[in-house]
């Protein structure tokens, strides 16, 4: 990790610590054990975690998160053990079924996304898919929920952008401003990895983003003290749970 995405991200952490004593607990009776860090995730109830393809009683954000067309990363936090995690997505405006997403890509996290954040460099997208087509990613993992271990989801939706449009600020810059080799995680699809019949299919429903569509994440952070891989970066709770998820009030 570059010396000063270390200091950046200490930084950030010590700032936001007060915070965290005064509302990380509370944020943490908002969210699973994995959520989207950034993009912003839809909302979230203990009702439908487990439900696909969201994890969510709400439909698509209306305002949704910009992501590039390339070059993109997610950031995830966790506040409990994680197994088998998927990211996947869905070209549609609003997929409604398993069957709306294709594999992005995997990674078994178990240890790494415990109590941390974590950012992932994605593929980029088809050349079908062109700037202001919507998007959505879905997260699927597993996690103890009432002594057994189930999948939880979770979606998060965007709409694409320029990679020289994006407005790169909050939660997103904890990612943007890393290099791709220090966060490409290992078994990451390169762009002819995304079935591109699937593409074809699904970015005939796609809805060009309006004019008020969010341009910016949550501005904040997470509490994080660097510790890289060959593939990936793991930013671990400096302060514990509450001092990551205080990052998104």
């Amino acid at each position: 990790m570059k010396l000063s995405t270390a200091l950046t991200a200490t930084a950030i952490a010590t700032a936001s610590y007060a915070a965290a004593q005064d509302h990380g607990g509370e944020y943490s009776q908002t969210m699973g054990p994995v959520a989207f860090l950034w993009p912003p995730d839809r909302e979230w109830s203990e009702d439908s975690e487990n439900t696909a393809p969201c994890g969510s009683s709400s439909g698509p954000m209306s305002e949704r998160a910009q992501f590039p067309l390339d070059g993109g990363h997610i950031a995830l936090v966790a506040q409990d053990e994680a197994w088998a995690v998927n990211v996947r997505i869905s070209f549609r405006s609003n997929p409604t079924s398993l069957n709306d997403f294709q594999d992005w890509f995997a990674s078994n996290i178990t240890n790494e996304l415990d109590e941390a954040h974590m950012c992932y460099s994605t593929p980029s997208v088809p050349s079908s898919i062109k700037a202001g087509d919507f998007g959505t990613i879905q997260l699927e993992y597993n996690a103890i929920d009432s002594s057994k271990n189930i999948s939880h989801f979770a979606c998060a939706d965007v709409y694409f952008v320029e990679k020289d449009k994006f407005q790169n600020n909050g939660f997103s810059s904890m990612c943007f401003n890393t290099t791709d080799n220090e966060l490409a995680p290992a078994g990451t699809p390169s762009e002819s990895d995304v079935s591109p019949q699937n593409v074809n299919s699904a970015s005939s429903s796609s809805t060009a983003a309006p004019a008020g569509a969010s341009t910016s994440a949550a501005t904040t952070s997470a509490s994080a003290n660097g510790a890289i891989s060959s593939n990936n970066v793991a930013l671990g709770s400096v302060f514990g749970v509450a001092g990551l998820v205080a990052a998104l009030l």
